[in-house]
């Protein structure tokens, strides 16, 4: 067993393992979760660890406080007596923890303070005796779901009427954003062709079912967030499918420290969750920039693939002129550094929103682009995109295919919709009003048509 068990959040992996390997350096023995293989059931392993581990090292950041995860683990070492905090950043330390005192450890690893108290407190623990507990499932309070629900069934037409664009988002997306979908889902990990770690979570039972979005991704906090999943989308899917979703590379829980975004290395993503998920053939939903992905997956490996869904996306950029390639090219060396700014992730957010979406709405959308990635991946992805060219591979494509697109949609325009479903033979083409979030099957209305789909095919 470990002598230390550290719970951290995804996004601060990078400083984390600076500590981690200075711990073992001490001859501490230490786990993380980066030491998971590809496939092991991630919450069966932690659990395990947890149990056994003689202290719980929380690193609290100002993305770590906010996690579920995070917060249940630092009860675990709480209650048992075990835990050892480390604060990496200014942030406000939950209260039930901030009796307890922390090594201070400000701007690691850029500051590093003697760990010799800290190495020494841990010790001191590790020669303790333990009490092994299992660390319990992860649930949602139902009763309070309910009653929040009930509340907003009260107050929602109050709020519209009176309370203005913020009181009724607020109102309509209070019980996901507090207490998340009333669901189980298995969380794990898989290890693409290079070595990068893919996290992808597996919820319901029924014809296998892979989500694919290429990025704007986050399997913890998109799972609760408003507008990710305000029409309880997950729950609705797992309904009929097994449906697996997945963190690209360089996003959410998935390895962020990457270089390669290539559409090889993304496709060899996707087999390793396939692989890693147990699944010998899937039905494929891919939206958005998911869809060439998609679509090189199914070129390669037509035999794991028994139908496919491609939601306003595209099979190359080939329409685009030379000066608009070159603003774009602009625009993401200006991304790349701006992006901790809330403005310039609003704008990517109101391209996903447009022609409907509020003020309210791409702020809070981009708050959740601020914990799904940063700017050089982002801009790193996207360039990769740009030159992504997918057509030769669509006319292989044998499954049966729907091509789903958005009238009004900005972000993928219409006539990559039309051209793509002119190439895959024998596809279906359907077209839905609204815009990017409509034709990605973003909304209740647009995902029923989706499983309605798979649900008639023989």
């Amino acid at each position: 067993m470990a002598d230390v068990f550290v719970s951290y959040a995804a996004d601060d992996r990078n400083r984390v393992q600076s500590l981690v390997e200075e711990l073992k350096t001490s001859g501490l023995s230490v786990w993380w979760d980066r030491q998971i293989d590809s496939g092991t059931r991630f919450d069966r392993t932690l659990e395990k660890e947890l149990a056994s581990a003689s202290c719980v090292l929380v690193v609290w950041s100002t993305t770590s406080v906010e996690s579920d995860w995070v917060r249940e683990e630092a009860d675990e070492g709480l209650r048992r007596g075990i835990l050892v905090p480390v604060q990496i950043d200014p942030c406000q330390i939950p209260l039930g923890f901030r009796r307890i005192q922390a090594a201070q450890l400000v701007n690691w690893p850029k500051s590093q303070p003697d760990l010799s108290s800290l190495i020494e407190r841990i010790g001191e623990l590790a020669n303790t005796e333990s009490v092994t507990t299992k660390l319990p499932k992860r649930k949602r309070s139902r009763k309070k779901l309910i009653a929040l629900t009930c509340v907003a069934v009260v107050l929602l037409p109050v709020a519209y009427l009176y309370g203005g664009a913020l009181v009724s988002a607020l109102v309509l997306n209070a019980p996901s954003t507090f207490f998340g979908n009333p669901i189980d889902q298995e969380i794990g990990v898989a290890t693409s062709a290079d070595g990068t770690k893919i996290s992808f979570a597996v919820s319901g039972e029924g014809l296998p079912l892979v989500y694919v979005l290429g990025w704007m991704t986050h399997l913890e906090s998109g799972f609760n967030s408003p507008l990710y999943d305000n029409e309880q989308l997950v729950a609705m899917t797992s309904k009929q499918h097994r449906f697996v979703r997945y963190d690209g590379r360089g996003f959410g829980l998935s390895d962020r420290n990457v270089e390669d975004f290539s559409l090889e290395a993304q496709v060899s993503d996707l087999k390793a969750v396939v692989d890693a998920a147990g699944l010998e053939r899937v039905a494929i939903l891919a939206a958005s920039s998911g869809g060439p992905i998609a679509i090189a997956f199914t070129a390669a490996y037509p035999d794991r693939v028994s139908s496919l869904v491609l939601a306003s996306t595209f099979a190359s950029h080939s329409g685009s002129s030379e000066e608009e390639r070159e603003q774009s090219r602009r625009f993401l060396d200006f991304v790349e550094m701006a992006w901790g700014q809330p403005p310039v992730r609003e704008m990517f957010a109101a391209n996903a929103l447009e022609p409907t979406g509020t003020a309210v709405q791409r702020a809070v959308y981009g708050g959740l682009l601020g914990r799904c990635c940063d700017g050089p991946n982002v801009a790193r992805y996207f360039r990769v995109s740009a030159e992504i060219d997918v057509r030769a591979e669509a006319q292989q494509i044998k499954v049966p295919t729907l091509v789903l697109h958005a009238r009004d949609d900005v972000a993928t325009p219409l006539e990559a919709g039309k051209e793509l479903a002119a190439i895959i033979p024998n596809s279906r083409f359907t077209i839905v009003e609204g815009g990017h979030r409509e034709g990605s099957a973003s909304t209740a209305e647009t995902r029923q048509l989706v499983l309605d789909f798979f649900s008639a095919l023989p």
